[in-house]
């Protein structure tokens, strides 16, 4: 009790010393464990993008490429498909269901993906978990769209708002000024790409490309309503060979010949070797199949360096600090050697010094990392809207993972060695050092 007595008073008297050490400590500590935990709920995040789904299959191009554009509606797009193979494949008897997606219109920065019922239906995401509803209902007909969370939240819309879509992305100068589409439902928040995502119908992208589609054969406005008719025919007529073959998979709601690829979710997941197999030796066109989970992992491969860097970041942090600390030690000690040698005077054991330095460092060690502990619990809790809506990644307030300990306390035993030293010099000094006058 008498050690720690002193050292209380040790510390009521260097107050400003004690509290830049502890709140140094506490500062690295915080970003150390931040730094893990973004690090680890970002991979976490990234690589449960999506979930269920067996294949993903698309234009021939690179695996990354093919993920990036279907899944995350970044990179280069792949040429389309024909609706025909995907018809084909998703006929397939070892098929449990098929989602077809098409890309390449936008709206204000924001991607638009043309599909249909069996998206919300099958698509998951996280821990296989389907999409849901925060207001309104899936789209119904080729005039509706579902918003992602973040987009009806950014651009204030609600439910029956309409929108002008957009041919192409970025700054698109081909709007479809004309072909409104009526807000049905939005979606809750999935800490997804998705979140940043509009879906309307196959249909509803049919008639948005349109118009492109009559200049491109020569347009002529004196022909719209023959043109108009001979669609509709074609139309009906498709939608009749279609619902006499049957096809479970198929859209009522889709009339165009190309789409942008497809999901796969199959019966049973030992045929999916076999599947992505039969799908890139495809005779009709040139076609490619992707593990997504795979995928995932070989991208963030690619990206481990950013992370590897983030976390040298704070390992440096971490020694910055701990240095400073040794700093700040050593030279209370030389404020100090005259308390010592009062302390020896008096009767007390160099072992009594010993222990009285190496109380003190355990106590400030100890309250940096508490304080560290908190203030980064209370920092996430702050920024945790600010990160999930700025960059998807959604910061779940756990306890501290079993990696997470394993860093504190290496930290924590970090400073213990450090204290070391000037604990040893306290106790090898001799009386007669610490009462001798020193200019």
């Amino acid at each position: 009790m008498a050690i720690a007595n002193l050292a209380i008073k040790s510390f009521r008297n260097r107050k400003l010393t004690v509290l830049l050490t502890i709140f140094s400590i506490a500062l690295s500590v915080a970003l150390l464990l931040a730094i893990e935990k973004i690090r680890v709920q970002a991979k976490d995040s990234f690589t449960s993008t999506i979930a269920g789904t067996d294949l993903i299959v698309g234009a021939r191009t690179s695996s990354v490429n093919l993920l990036l554009s279907s899944v995350f509606q970044m990179g280069t797009a792949t040429n389309g498909i024909k609706y025909s193979s995907f018809a084909d494949i998703s006929n397939n008897n070892m098929v449990s269901w098929a989602i077809p997606f098409a890309l390449g219109d936008s709206h204000q920065g924001y991607k638009v993906i043309g599909t249909n019922t069996h998206f919300f239906k099958h698509y998951q995401y996280g821990r296989k978990q389907h999409l849901d509803h925060r207001e309104g209902a899936w789209f119904s007909d080729e005039h509706g769209v579902v918003l992602g969370f973040e987009v009806a939240q950014k651009l204030g819309y609600q439910l029956n708002d309409n929108i002008v879509l957009a041919h192409g992305s970025g700054a698109s100068y081909i709007h479809h000024d004309q072909q409104p589409f009526n807000v049905t439902g939005i979606l809750k928040p999935t800490s997804t790409p998705l979140d940043r995502s509009l879906f309307i119908s196959l249909a509803g992208v049919d008639s948005l490309h349109e118009q492109e589609k009559q200049r491109a054969a020569g347009y002529d406005p004196f022909a719209l309503l023959n043109t108009t008719s001979k669609q509709d025919d074609h139309k009906n007529h498709a939608d009749e060979e279609r619902h006499d073959q049957h096809h479970e998979h198929s859209d009522d709601l889709h009339n165009s010949d190309t789409i942008s690829g497809f999901y796969l979710g199959l019966n049973d997941r030992s045929y999916v070797l076999s599947i992505m197999q039969q799908v890139n030796k495809y005779q009709a066109e040139p076609l490619m199949a992707i593990m997504p989970g795979v995928a995932l992992l070989e991208l963030w491969q690619m990206l481990s360096v950013v992370e590897q860097t983030l976390f040298a970041v704070s390992i440096l942090v971490v020694i910055i600090s701990l240095a400073s600390m040794l700093i700040i030690l050593l030279n209370s000690l030389h404020q100090r050697r005259r308390e010592m040698a009062i302390l020896r005077a008096i009767g007390a054991r160099p072992s009594h010094i010993f222990s009285l330095m190496m109380g003190e460092a355990i106590a400030i060690i100890l309250s940096g990392l508490g304080l560290g502990i908190m203030c980064l619990y209370a920092i996430l809790f702050a920024a945790k809207p600010f990160v999930l809506n700025h960059f998807g990644i959604y910061l779940q307030l756990s306890l501290p993972s079993t990696q997470e300990w394993l860093l504190v306390t290496a930290v924590g035993l970090a400073g213990v060695i450090i204290s070391l030293l000037p604990s040893i010099q306290v106790y090898r000094y001799a009386l007669s050092d610490g009462m001798s006058v020193r200019s």
